[in-house]
């Protein structure tokens, strides 16, 4: 039996996720300000808990396969499910593919460690951009001037430029007038740490220019020099490996599930 935490209490209930390992900051940012849903097996004593927001589920404690069952029997179709410990990963297989009616899936992600980082490594992989390009620090202007390609983040967690100013970091390349490439905080900025998401805007003539190396070696670099810690997750091989090539180490797959009814 799970019981909903009040917003207002949610950040008491923080312990439970202090050794989660991926996408920590979104839970931390999220129970922060209280924008998910939280339930825990026990208000004074709680060891399980399941955060939701934003079609994700985020499930912190021990596996138990009880409760396993409990958890993954409440949870909505089509919701992202993240679990802190790996001896889920088994049960969730096997708990799903018991079930005729449901299909389910997963995405592999890899998470590193930023301890490695250093502005000597990124000094050695910097490139004069091409003629026409020009890299920038985000400001109030490109801001109200990203085009829509870029602002999928920023418009979930900000939402104004005056927010991303604030709670924010980013560096972008232009080509002329446009924004083409954007390397920036997915999130705002919590207890000095900061998720990064790069984007560039799909057309033939941006790609391989190194645009995206020049925006996120400027941004950790500048991370760095004011002793902010960047996170990288790597949605697929490519971004793992680009990962690897600014500096990020100690790489660790972990997998992102899915499911929902067979039509």
């Amino acid at each position: 039996m799970f019981v909903k935490v009040s917003p207002e209490n949610q950040c008491n209930y923080k312990f439970l996720f202090d050794d989660w390992k991926y996408f920590s900051l979104t839970v931390y940012y999220v129970l922060k300000n209280k924008l998910g849903e939280l339930v825990v097996d026990n208000l004074n004593n709680p060891t399980y808990a399941k955060l939701s927001h934003s079609r994700t589920s985020f499930i912190a404690g021990l596996y138990d396969k009880n409760i396993a069952n409990q958890i993954l029997e409440s949870l909505p179709q089509k919701t992202a499910i993240i679990f802190s410990d790996n001896n889920w990963y088994t049960h969730v297989e096997d708990f799903f593919s018991k079930k005729p009616d449901i299909k389910f899936a997963f995405k592999e992600r890899t998470t590193f460690s930023s301890d490695s980082l250093s502005i000597k490594h990124l000094n050695s992989l910097k490139k004069s951009l091409l003629e026409g390009f020009v890299l920038d620090k985000v400001d109030a202007n490109a801001i109200e001037n990203l085009p829509k390609e870029l602002t999928e983040n920023y418009s979930a967690y900000f939402g104004s430029a005056e927010k991303f100013m604030k709670q924010g970091l980013g560096f972008y390349v232009r080509y002329g007038k446009d924004i083409v490439c954007l390397a920036s905080a997915a999130l705002p900025i919590i207890d000095n740490s900061l998720e990064i998401d790069i984007i560039t805007i799909d057309d033939p003539q941006y790609r391989r220019k190194g645009l995206a190396t020049a925006a996120c070696i400027a941004l950790i670099e500048f991370c760095l020099k004011e002793s902010i810690t960047p996170h990288w997750d790597a949605q697929d091989e490519r971004s793992a490996i680009f990962a690897k090539k600014l500096g990020f180490t100690k790489p660790v797959k972990w997998k992102l599930y899915y499911w929902y009814k067979k039509p």
